[in-house]
This record gives structure tokens, C-alpha cells and sequence, in this order.
């Protein structure tokens, strides 16, 4: 090559991409809440926007083509360890349990993936709570059972609290199927069949549109 004579770019190169537009970033890494969107990995570090069919292929820097991929899984994609129609199958879960559920409620089930989907959760008794896992339990993915109250807690001992007087048994107010109002305590959540179903699915890259709605 003479000295004064340019290297010739070659198309579809590294050298003459188009950079992806700023508000296809954004939207990518909402979409994936900032994670990784593998679901068993969920890293937070060295997070890349991968393309699902390869730049060179279409030249598709659209959000579509776009997934975020922490760079291990990036590398297992791109070496195919990771098959096409999973990534598909991951990039199409995420706007499904984005537009469903709430960031608690997704953390919740990954939680059950990693304790047992047979496991159950302790969570307080409170309105803020029920309204966190209100979609979950609307479409049928989480059973409830109720745990003890506060005052139950304090009678026999496993909750330590400096009182003024003693509590009894018969002091304890109870919910019942009339109503009556529960203070405090904890409730138990379990997965249902459905739930399970639910989760097997979205960490098998498999498709769950039809599972939840």
C-alpha cells in the first residue's frame, strides 16, 4: 500500500457502523431493568447491547434486534451456546412480565427458582405488601396463607417486645371469614401449579404469553 493511499473500509466492519441511537439504549436497558436478560443470571456488571441476528446480516440497530446481555452471556450467544430462539424467546418473555408485573414481583419468582418452586415466602402482613404482590396473586400464580399475628407472636414468645402488661391467647384479635380485623403478622406465599408452569417456562426461554392474562 503506497504512504499517501487510505485503507479501504469494508461494509458491515466495526469501522463504518452506525452507533445505536441513544433512545434505543435507554429503552434496551429499561427493558432489562439493568440486568442481564437471561433470567438465572440477572448481572448488573460489563452489560452490553447484543444484537439478535447479527449486525452483519441486516445492518438492524432497531430495539427489536437489540437485547441486553451481561458479556459472559453475550459470549455463550455468540458462540452458540446460547440458541437464537431462546434470546427470541427471552427478548418476547421480557415485554410480557414487564407489561404483567411489577420489579418485586419478577424478584419474587426468581426468588422461588432459587429456593424450590415448591418453596414458600414469609412476607408481613400489610396492605403494602398485598398491593406489591397484587398481580401475582390476581392471576392465579400465588396462593396465601396466613401466619401468625403480631400478638400471637408476643404470647408464645417468638417475637420480643418490651410490654407494659402481659398478653394472653385471649387477647389476641383473630381475621376470620366475618371479617374481623387482623393486626400485624405475617403471611405465607407459595407458588400455584399455574405459577410453577409460569416460571418453568420463563426460565426455559420458552414462550409465556399464553400462560399469564
Amino acid at each position: 500500500m503506497r504512504a499517501n493511499q487510505k485503507p479501504q473500509r469494508r461494509e458491515g466492519t466495526m469501522s463504518n457502523r452506525k452507533s445505536i441511537p441513544v433512545e434505543v439504549s435507554r429503552q434496551l436497558f429499561e427493558e432489562s431493568g439493568y440486568r442481564c436478560a437471561v433470567p438465572g443470571c440477572r448481572e448488573t456488571a460489563a452489560l452490553d447491547r447484543a444484537y439478535i441476528v447479527p449486525h452483519a446480516e441486516t445492518e438492524d440497530d432497531s430495539f427489536e434486534n437489540l437485547i441486553i446481555l451481561c458479556a459472559v452471556c453475550h459470549r455463550r450467544y455468540d458462540r452458540k451456546e446460547i440458541a437464537r430462539s431462546a434470546i427470541l424467546n427471552y427478548k418476547q418473555n421480557l415485554a410480557v412480565m414487564n407489561g404483567r408485573y411489577n420489579d418485586f414481583e419478577r424478584r419474587l419468582l426468581e426468588r422461588f427458582v432459587r429456593s424450590g418452586l415448591s418453596s414458600s415466602v414469609e412476607l408481613d402482613h400489610s396492605a403494602t405488601v398485598e398491593l406489591m404482590v397484587r398481580n401475582l396473586v390476581r392471576d392465579g400464580m400465588l396462593s396465601v396463607t396466613e401466619g401468625r399475628t403480631d400478638m400471637e407472636r408476643l404470647a408464645n414468645g417468638t417475637m420480643a417486645m418490651v410490654l407494659p402488661f402481659t398478653v394472653t391467647s385471649s387477647d389476641l384479635p383473630r381475621i376470620d371469614n366475618t371479617g374481623a380485623e387482623r393486626i400485624g403478622g405475617t403471611d405465607h406465599y407459595a407458588l400455584t401449579e399455574a405459577g410453577r408452569q409460569l416460571v418453568a417456562r420463563w426460565f426455559g426461554a420458552e414462550p409465556i404469553l399464553g400462560e399469564v392474562g
